[in-house]
């Protein structure tokens, strides 16, 4: 074991880090699909993160097995040097210019999100970053949304943070740093002081990889201190310009400062004990600003376990208590009622569902006793942690929300009685509730996706006679665009990965679930079937995205 920086993992376990190729194991065109159990709904179980990380850093190791940040920061500048030498040049663009490119969508499919912002006065104006497209911007209350820049030197935004002082100042914090495979590494941190018109890279965060969490004094908008996957807390007295590391761990997860005070703030880190050989989780707390951090008393000091992640939340209407989420044991909660410093469990034999990957807490700011937690799907407490119930249940291309949670935010004017409007962020983009006190499973959530063009795609093929295309996303299935509409159908669901179209008859295209799971649709997408039998490495050994390909001679194989 050494001490080197972690590097992101990935979200299920890819056993065999070699690419399987469809022409290795012949598979006939019989036109008699092969129909598995009924898996569209089905997630894929989040096992084992150490051993995905593992695997993940083997393909950025150099000869030497060493990973070394600068290679990257050095391909973001040939990048940048291609897209400059391309602006300039006066040579023929072999009909790749910008007029010979046509959106395709899909529209009506988010993709994953773990930020969001809401100006704080007015519903109408948001802010979302994308796991792998970006700073989103709507005028409209999420009914529509644009594009803030594609040139940003990442576009992994992992976490954002306004100040609470002037909202025209924002922070975007870019690189996914929760072990999931098919994280984007990030640029450091990106800052806006027009109100998100403009951005500009903080020059002195350029080579962080990974910013999980943002946080802003409430007093002071100098003092920032930023969670950082590899390397523990970063704080700035000046506005991000320089940077300190008063507290340096294997990786920061989560950071908020006291609703009012800005001396006082809680934190949570991943570390490694070298004596027990084994990693775990830690909540911590500070008292002056974040320049010393103290380990919490009590249960949270030391969570054993790769996996164990712990979120935290101030309850603001009493901010001496804040609640924990930890993902040992099925996602048990944890209430401080000094402020952080200590821990107990609350309670409860209910499981949350939340885990290393989705793990989200909301604590409702009138209400110190309502808050709102879960992994796959959201559940709702009325009475400190100690029961819950299950509020949302869906899945692909619906209102109901989403699977696997990442984060919930209330309006910045939710008062608890006229306005109780909470927002979820999911592997499928944004929804929202008018009313968090009655949502259930059968209604109250909308989705906030239509223009939210960042549905993240394995892989993706295309038909020219029928004009069809097919895409393989994660944890939005493979999904199906036809003709003129942008709008997606679904064709399998669950994650998608590699496509095939047999372009001698486009009714039968081809997907695959995780670890090369086949599956076949017979009718031009419009569903499709398992046929995946005979495949030895299938959903067992084989990659989590599975490459295959058609025989470029034999569409039957």
């Amino acid at each position: 074991m050494s001490r080197q920086a972690i590097f992101s993992g990935t979200l299920a376990i890819l056993i065999t880090p070699t690419l399987f190729l469809f022409s290795g194991c012949a598979i006939s065109n019989d036109h008699k699909p092969v129909t598995g159990p009924n898996r569209a709904e089905i997630l894929p179980a989040a096992v084992n993160p150490y051993k995905a990380y593992l695997w993940r850093r083997q393909i950025w190791q150099d000869e030497n097995g060493n990973i070394n940040p600068d290679l990257y920061r050095q391909a973001l500048k040939q990048r940048q040097m291609n897209i400059a030498h391309s602006a300039n040049s006066a040579g023929k663009d072999a009909g790749l210019n910008n007029a010979a490119w046509t959106e395709r969508g899909p529209r009506n499919v988010g993709g994953r999100t773990r930020s969001i912002l809401i100006h704080p006065n007015t519903n109408n104006k948001l802010w979302i970053g994308s796991v792998s497209g970006g700073v989103w911007h709507s005028e409209n209350s999420g009914n529509d949304w644009t594009l803030t820049s594609d040139w940003w030197d990442s576009l992994a935004i992992g976490c954002m943070a306004m100040d609470p002082q002037n909202p025209d100042v924002m922070y975007a914090g870019t690189g996914e740093g929760f072990f999931n495979g098919d994280a984007i590494g990030g640029a450091g941190i990106f800052k806006t002081t027009d109100g998100g018109q403009t951005w500009e890279q903080l020059p002195s965060t350029a080579d962080w990889d990974n910013v999980c969490r943002i946080a802003i004094s409430p007093t002071n908008s100098n003092l920032i201190i930023a969670a950082k996957r590899y390397g523990g807390f970063m704080r700035s007295t000046d506005g991000g310009q320089t940077w300190t590391n008063p507290y340096w761990a294997q990786g920061g997860f989560y950071v908020e400062f006291h609703p009012t005070d800005g001396n006082k703030a809680v934190a949570t880190v991943i570390d490694y004990d070298w004596n027990e050989d084994n990693w775990f989780h830690r909540a911590l707390y500070t008292t002056d600003g974040g320049e010393t951090w103290n380990p919490v008393s009590g249960g949270l000091n030391k969570v054993w376990g790769f996996g164990s992640r712990i979120e935290l939340a101030y309850a603001r209407s009493n901010p001496d208590i804040v609640y924990a989420s930890c993902a040992a044991d099925g996602g048990k909660i944890w209430k401080s009622t000094d402020g952080g410093q200590s821990y107990t469990q609350q309670p409860s034999s209910y499981n949350t569902g939340v885990s290393w990957y989705a793990c989200p807490l909301w604590v409702d700011p009138t209400n110190p006793d309502i808050l709102v937690t879960g992994g796959v799907h959201l559940h709702r407490s009325m009475d400190g942690g100690i029961t819950f119930t299950q509020i949302s249940s869906g899945y692909i291309m619906t209102e109901q929300v989403h699977p696997d949670m990442h984060l919930v935010v209330s309006s910045p004017r939710y008062d608890g009685i006229n306005n109780r409007t909470v927002y979820a962020c999911s592997d499928g983009g944004v929804h929202v509730t008018y009313d968090i006190y009655t949502v259930s499973t059968d209604s109250g959530w909308f989705a906030l996706d239509e223009g939210y063009r960042t549905t993240q795609c394995y892989g993706a093929a295309g038909d020219g006679n029928s004009d069809m295309l097919l895409g393989g996303t994660q944890d939005n299935g493979t999904q199906r665009v036809i003709a003129d509409d942008q709008n997606a159908h679904m064709t399998f669901g669950g994650d998608g990965g590699f496509c095939a179209i047999d372009w001698t008859d486009p009714d039968y295209c081809y997907g695959e679930y995780i670890n090369l799971e086949i599956h076949r649709s017979t009718n031009g997408g419009q569903s499709a079937g398992y046929i995946y039998d005979g495949i030895a490495d299938a959903g067992n050994s084989a990659n989590f995205i599975a490459p295959f390909i058609l025989d470029p001679n034999n569409p039957n194989t």
